[in-house]
């Protein structure tokens, strides 16, 4: 506990929101730590905080960081896409917790309503959400060790009770991207599937056409009565009401497996084709598209520029075949297509558009998105002007931000974060690991020169020195949350997933498929239209635009507030 006075916590509280209001201070304070540790003269903290009028210590700012943590949900901002339940010790994969600022936070991509946050613990009920549960965050630990523990990043560790009739679990998790995604972020045409025979060889399977959440097609009839599980990725079918039966697991490769140059979306699992059938190992890619139909999808996330560097979301675009394309789930009427090139009048419709499909397969900076998009005009009305218009597949609701572009936040926050617990450890005497400045060094990147709203910065009530918070409140619940969620969820679910799946079948379905059909196509394709399209268009749209679509697309279906720095650039599929 510090003996500081009243004077010295509210000087610690105030130079806590300046920092983080200030990137210039966030930086000159890092200098001074850094230069502190490197001199071993610690007193140099305090003196330079006194020269820049806050008349108080390391270990005070700690503390006000202590007191803004268990007051501010703010301070936890970021996307916990790592999480895992536990079920008398088995551990499964969870749904994606995303803390965007003071009042808005989400469990598996849907709002909260009227929770609460006291003591680092964010609280919510059955009464007015679809789940109920109550989690603590921790902040990062380890920062003396010689190597990074299993995670350096915030967790949480608590309950969840998925429905009313579901029994409340163990839940816990860590920073990490989004695993979790709505059945229309997978939408696509699956066209180039193989099925693998008794002998071990594989031939050509039905294509499998997820068109949005409610409607999926094999081989081109629709599948009737299916469940998709959105923790998993996994959609299933029974012979019960159709001619097969089915379940497959969506998941994207973003590192293709040589000799195989495919990275995109990707399903993997089982096809039992008939009631004396037993099932076959199947998996599909999204080969390169040769017609409008090959473009099917949910393109939920779109951006219009209005002004110079002015976007707001665009209406949804979905591609469902080549005979009905819906603009804001209106039908477009009259349309043409030809050459990955899609366009329509106003007559007969109320807007008109010239937009060009590609594929990314090299996600541009700050993204993780691979798959379809497409760019070019919309004029929504007769009177209006046609505008720039961006979109890729997905719903924005559910995309939360990344990690690698998690928002400005979230990325000052954690900035901040670590900047403060290194001065408190220096000012204490503890040495710290040169990986822990590479850590700090990488957040500060991050976060740039942005800053925190003042309305977020806000460090909470003010410190009784009485009854100080604690210097750190880090205990072994972080490490055994960290070590639980890590390990047994990561290792389990992605190890025996991406391993069993990725390996087993990237490599026999895209020698198989990826060889014939994608070398030849794709490299004329994508070279042509990816580099025009995207460096140009995806660099400056991308980046810029999906803050803004989300920021929209929170604020319309979670009816709530959402700040101005509010996530996300786009998760990946």
């Amino acid at each position: 506990m510090s003996n500081g006075t009243q004077q010295g916590f509210d000087a610690a509280q105030q130079f806590l929101q300046a920092m983080l209001t200030s990137s210039d201070l966030a930086d000159a304070y890092y200098t001074q730590v850094q230069q502190a540790a490197s001199s071993g003269n610690t007193s140099q903290l305090a003196a330079w905080l006194a020269q820049q009028g806050y008349a108080t210590d390391p270990t005070q700012v700690a503390q006000a960081q202590e007191q803004m943590q268990a007051n501010q949900l703010a301070a936890w901002a970021g996307v916990y896409g790592t999480t895992s339940s536990n079920n008398g010790g088995q551990f499964v994969a969870g749904p994606p917790v995303v803390v965007f600022d003071n009042n808005t936070a989400s469990v598996n991509s849907v709002p909260l309503a009227n929770f609460t946050f006291t003591g680092a613990t964010l609280s919510w009920t059955l009464a007015d959400n679809a789940t109920a549960g109550s989690i603590t965050f921790f902040a990062p630990t380890g920062l003396t060790g010689a190597t990074p523990p299993a995670s350096s990043g915030q967790s949480f560790a608590g309950t969840l009770q998925m429905s009313a009739s579901a029994q409340s679990l163990p839940f816990s998790g860590t920073l990490g991207p989004i695993t979790a995604f709505p059945l229309s972020n997978w939408s696509g045409s699956y066209g180039a599937t193989v099925l693998q025979q008794a002998d071990g060889t594989y031939v050509a399977g039905p294509a499998l056409v997820v068109i949005d959440d409610n409607n999926v097609t094999l081989g081109g009839t629709a599948i009737s009565g299916f469940t998709y599980d959105n923790i998993n990725n996994a959609l299933a079918w029974t012979l019960g009401s159709n001619a097969t039966a089915g379940n497959v697991t969506f998941f994207t490769v973003t590192t293709p497996t040589p000799p195989s140059t495919y990275i995109g979306p990707m399903f993997a699992g089982t096809l039992q084709q008939s009631s004396s059938a037993g099932p076959q190992q199947f998996s599909g890619q999204i080969p390169p598209p040769t017609s409008l139909g090959d473009w099917t999808g949910y393109y939920g996330v779109t951006s219009l520029t209005t002004a110079p560097n002015t976007f707001v979301a665009g209406p949804a675009l979905a591609v469902q075949g080549n005979s009905t394309v819906l603009l804001g789930g209106v039908a477009i009427a009259g349309f043409t297509y030809a050459n990955n090139q899609l366009s329509w009048p106003l007559s007969g419709n109320a807007s008109a558009g010239s937009i060009t499909f590609s594929q990314i397969t090299t996600p541009a900076s700050g993204s993780t998105y691979v798959g379809s998009i497409f760019t070019g005009t919309l004029q929504q009305s007769a009177s209006g002007s046609a505008e720039p218009w961006f979109g890729q597949i997905g719903e924005p609701s559910s995309s939360g931000p990344p990690v690698q572009s998690a928002s400005t936040l979230a990325t000052v926050f954690q900035y901040a974060n670590y900047v403060l617990t290194a001065g408190m450890l220096i000012f204490g005497g503890f040495k710290l690991a040169s990986w822990v400045w590479g850590k700090i060094s990488g957040s500060q990147a991050a976060a740039g020169d942005a800053a925190v709203p003042p309305a977020d910065a806000n460090p909470g009530p003010a410190i009784d020195p009485q009854d100080p918070p604690p210097v750190n409140t880090t205990s072994d619940v972080t490490t055994d949350v960290t070590t639980d969620v890590t390990t047994d969820a990561t290792t389990d679910v992605t190890t025996d997933v991406t391993t069993d799946v990725t390996t087993d079948v990237t490599t026999d379905v895209t020698t198989d498929i990826t060889t014939d059909v994608t070398t030849d196509v794709t490299t004329d394709v994508t070279t042509d239209v990816t580099t025009d399209v995207t460096t140009d268009v995806t660099t400056d749209v991308t980046t810029d635009v999906t803050t803004d679509v989300t920021d929209v697309a929170v604020d319309e279906e979670g009816g709530g507030p959402t700040a101005a720095a509010v996530p996300p650039r786009r998760s990946k599929r």
